[in-house]
Formats: structure tokens, sequence, C-alpha cells
């Protein structure tokens, strides 16, 4: 490779920047993200530190005439810290692209290279960040082993929020209904309020419309071999509880697919409205967010700029940010394996 510097020609590392996190924001936003429950918090560092496990319940007290107010609390739990780990991506424009855009002889034709690499770049990173979010809710952790980075740390859920049923669903004769029931219980007890979304993959409901305590408790009519997935929210919904909301997206991963969630559990959230009650996705600075090269006025997400390399004559556009979604709250999120694990494969992955 030969040597490379900023390219300004077209379209400014600023330029690109804000157009990568528009698009962000954009992917973001369009449904399927579990961002709705990670909001994004922007901080001028590259660490992140958090309070874990507070608790503002406690209730005031009745005192006499004449005494002393009671003392209360500001809340406890464990101060934690981590530093952001840096993300990132950068595509090549080639020479045959690039003659292709001069052939036309319109700088559009260069612009739409620069923002279709900027989106294939951004893609990458907000596919790598949702697999993270997916990856501490499941784990209550944060862990990453990729090119030289090796981090796996607990983030303070409690042991009890991480549940197996005595029976897995997997079987017809489990009791499915009565472990959601006493497992909302358990998260209310805990948190002070019931579950506000429960989220499960398609193979997890489908055992769900064939358990025996669902269809009993649907069935008003006779016997059902399978019952709607609506009738086992209507069911859940009967109790007080939300309906389970299906969750099956995948992102790929060189040529296979990676699951954002375990489609082998069950998963109790707060409600997607309560933004920030169960953590957030921290976005940190990067070398390029101070680089005079880059120059850019406002803080952001991603970094994105341009570069021009000299031999062969090509272009990279480059996209880097510090990023790490964390369960402030990690009591709030509870797991219950609620499937047996299949052989280890990736989703997606065709038959040969």
């Amino acid at each position: 490779m030969g040597s490379t510097q900023i390219w300004n020609e077209v379209l400014s590392p600023e330029d690109l920047t804000i157009y990568a996190n528009h698009y962000l924001n954009d992917l973001q936003a369009a449904g399927g993200s579990l961002s709705a429950y990670f909001p994004d918090q922007l901080i001028n560092d590259t660490f992140f530190s958090w309070m874990t496990e507070q608790d503002t319940g406690r209730l005031a007290e009745v005192r006499s005439a004449d005494a002393e107010t009671p003392i209360g609390s500001m809340g406890g739990g464990q101060k934690a810290m981590m530093q952001m780990p840096l993300i990132g991506q950068k595509v090549r424009i080639n020479e045959m692209d690039q003659l292709r855009s001069f052939h036309q002889g319109d700088s559009h034709f260069r612009e739409d290279d620069m923002t279709k690499a900027t989106e294939t770049v951004v893609r990458a990173v907000a596919n790598r960040v949702e697999v993270a979010r997916g990856d501490v809710l499941t784990t209550g952790r944060v862990r990453y082993i990729e090119n030289g980075a090796i981090v796996d740390a607990g983030i303070g859920r409690d042991e009890e929020f991480e549940v197996t049923p005595k029976k897995h669903w997997d079987d017809q004769d489990s009791g499915a209904l009565e472990d959601i029931i006493s497992w909302a219980m358990a998260y209310e007890d805990a948190n002070g309020t019931k579950p506000g979304t429960i989220i499960a993959s398609p193979k997890v409901i489908q055992k769900l419309q064939t358990n025996k305590q669902f269809r009993d408790a649907a069935n008003t009519t006779g016997e059902l071999a399978r019952v709607s997935s609506g009738a086992i929210n209507a069911v859940l919904q009967d109790q007080g509880l939300p309906g389970i909301t299906s969750y099956s997206r995948s992102v790929r991963d060189g040529k296979a697919a990676r699951r954002i969630l375990d489609e082998n559990t069950l998963y109790f959230l707060p409600p997607e409205t309560q933004s920030g009650l169960l953590g957030y996705t921290v976005w940190g600075q990067t070398v390029e967010m101070h680089s005079p090269e880059y120059n850019l006025s406002g803080a952001g997400q991603i970094a994105v700029g341009a570069w021009r390399e000299n031999d062969p004559m090509a272009y990279w556009v480059r996209a880097n940010c510090a990023v790490q979604p964390i369960l402030t709250n990690p009591n709030m999120a509870m797991v219950a394996h609620v499937v047996k694990p299949g052989p280890a494969k990736k989703a997606g992955r065709s038959a040969k």
C-alpha cells in the first residue's frame, strides 16, 4: 500500500461525518433495534462510569412532633467504570469505480460513491453495536475477543435474574404459564414494577403455542392442538402482563448471519417508553474527532473521513467510534433460558 492522506476534494470529513450520524440515527429509528432500550448517551471522554443497583424507593417515615426528620438515602449500589472499545471499518473505492465516475464527467457520481461507502461502514458499525446490545442483555456481561482486544466483565446483574425452568418448554407438559407468572412476580418484587415488555423468538413462541397450560387457558370450546400467538398474549394480559413481542433479528457476519438475541431465551424488560431505565449506548471520543485533518465542529457518535492512496490510485472511506452498550440497572433485564439449545450453529446458514 502506498502512502495515504486525507481527501477533501468531493466531500470533507465533516460532510461525511454529518451524513454518517444522520444515517445511523435513521437506522436505529427504523424499528427492530434494541436502541429503544439503550438510548444514546454521548460523553467527552474515553471512559464511562456509572452506578448499578441504585435503590431510591425507600419510604419516608412518620415522626413525632419536635423529633428530628428521619434520614433517607440517595441510593446505593456499585460504582463501575470501563473504557469504551473502539469499533470501526473502512472500505475501498477502487480504480474502476473512479474511472466510471470520471467518465460520467459529473461530481455527483463521485459523491454517490462516497455516500454509498459511508452507508456501508455505518451499517457495519450499527450492526456490531446491535450485537453488543443483545450480548449485554443475554449475558449481563461486557465481553469481546476481537483483533487483540479482550474483555469479559460482569456488570452487576444478580444471579436470580438469569433463570431456567424446572422443565424446559420443549416439553408440551411443562409449566410455561406458571413459569412466566412466577418470574414476573420476582421481577416486580425486585424492581417495584412489572415487566413492561416480554421478548421472545418465534421458536420460543411456537413452543408456547403447543404448551398444555396455554392451550387449556386459551381454549374455551373443545380441544386445540395449537393456539395462536394472539391467544397466548390474551392469556398473559389476563394475568396483568404484557403480551410477548416476537424478535428474530439477525445481521450478516461474512457469509453467515448472527442472531442479536438468543433464540432459546425469554427476556423480561422495562417498557420501551421509559428511556434510559435499563441502560444506555455510550458513545465516547476517538482520535479522529480531535484531529485537525478532520476538523469536526461538533460531537457525534461516529467520525468518518476519506483517505487517498497513491499506489495504486484508490480511496478509502473509514468510520471509527468508541462505543459500548451499558446496563446501568442490570436487574431490569431478566433472562429465562427456556428451550434446550440445539447443536451449535449460526443462524441463517444454508444447508449444503
